[in-house]
């Protein structure tokens, strides 16, 4: 779960957006930090934001790629990065993105997909891991297997609702709704429930 208390709409402005696509993760080919940036060269007059752990306070491999994807970003004019922000620094990009574009391939939960929910930000993500059980296909997000597929996205991310992904992360995936799932499995098993 994550902590919807602080990663939340912007109390003074919620739901207001600077119309960019956020990319925020580390640096790493997993995470297809390339798949963003080609959807950026495909969109020239949208907004993109590079964002992440590109090695500052991170580990070494952040570093080596941080400079790969820094020097492709570069190409780009419609691309501003922010390398190794700090957690208040993430959640004001998340709040102000039009949506999260998390295309990586190997995750197992994806904590920035929620995070991201609860500041009222839609997100775009793989078909991989547990994404599918996150994301509410056309509510909260869309899930993409092929470059058309995250293209089609793009192009249809205003039909999404802020105020919709904002409740789903309330509703599924505030700490409190986690920690009383995981309690009543602990419980049932203790009963000697067989799962």
């Amino acid at each position: 779960g994550t902590n919807t208390e602080h990663f939340c709409p912007d109390p003074d402005k919620p739901y207001e957006k600077d119309g960019y696509f956020l990319f925020c993760a580390r640096m790493h080919p997993d995470k297809q930090p390339d798949l963003f940036l080609e959807l950026a060269r495909q969109f020239p007059n949208e907004q993109f934001v590079l964002s992440g752990s590109f090695g500052k306070t991170a580990t070494p491999d952040h570093a080596y790629y941080g400079k790969i994807y820094a020097e492709m970003a570069s190409k780009l004019s419609n691309v501003k990065v922010v390398p190794d922000p700090t957690k208040e620094q993430q959640i004001e990009l998340m709040r102000r993105a039009k949506a999260v574009v998390h295309p990586s391939r190997s995750e197992c939960f994806g904590l920035v997909i929620v995070e991201s929910l609860a500041t009222g930000t839609p997100v775009i993500t793989s078909n991989e891991g547990a994404f599918p059980e996150i994301i509410i296909e056309g509510k909260t997000g869309f899930l993409a297997s092929t470059i058309e597929q995250y293209v089609n996205a793009i192009k249809n991310v205003d039909t999404l609702s802020p105020e919709a992904c904002r409740r789903d992360a309330e509703t599924r995936w505030s700490r409190r709704r986690v920690a009383e799932s995981y309690k009543q499995i602990y419980e049932d098993v203790a009963k000697g429930e067989v799962f």
